[in-house]
């Protein structure tokens, strides 16, 4: 039970830092744009993949990545 507290806690996390970073980067956001679309696909595809076969520590890292890629493409647009 904690373990997954503290698993959406951290994934909480990741919002105020997806916005912490698109502030700090505005400059760079237009031209990595096709690249957040990317990062946050693989993310989804390999997140959902180390989820099947177990391994959940790496999955909510990837996971982590593509909520913070999603949050720059869409302050990006």
């Amino acid at each position: 039970m904690i373990k997954i507290v503290l698993s959406i806690v951290a994934l909480a996390l990741s919002i105020p830092v997806g916005f912490l970073i698109s502030s700090l980067t505005k400059d760079e956001l237009k031209q990595g744009r096709a690249w957040f679309r990317a990062l946050f696909i693989l993310s989804v595809c390999f997140g959902v993949w180390f989820v099947l076969i177990g391994i959940y520590h790496i999955a909510l890292t990837i996971f982590f990545i593509g909520i913070v890629a999603l949050i720059s493409f869409l302050k990006s647009g």
